[in-house]
């Protein structure tokens, strides 16, 4: 078992996102591998970012992910693209029709 399957099995329940992706980036660094997304680097932005912002840095790093991150880097949230695109233009219900039913059971008061 390797240090960071150890690591993981005594810790899996209390660990941070933020102490996870450490781990395994300590991890893929030993081991040589370069190859794997985690080492380019996380695009993150802050509470104070306003929604062009977002949406300039969306389109320049040609993600559709922003991490949301505090002044300590600790992660607080994920803003999407299909985040935005929701706030922008309105979807009247049931303009999918059924395409989304079953993929993920929505709380009664979910409004998109």
């Amino acid at each position: 078992m390797s240090n960071l399957q150890s690591f993981l099995s005594l810790y899996f329940r209390s660990i941070t996102t933020k102490n996870f992706l450490v781990s395994v980036r300590e991890h893929l660094e030993k081991c040589g591998d370069t190859s794997a997304p985690i080492m380019s680097g996380v695009i993150a932005c802050t509470k104070n970012h306003t929604l062009k912002e977002l949406i300039l840095m969306l389109d320049a790093e040609k993600i559709h992910r922003i991490y949301v991150v505090d002044d300590f880097g600790n992660l607080e949230g994920l803003i999407t693209l299909r985040d935005i695109i929701a706030r922008l233009v309105h979807e009247p219900s049931g303009y999918f029709g059924d395409f989304f039913d079953g993929v993920m059971p929505l709380p009664e008061n979910y409004r998109v």
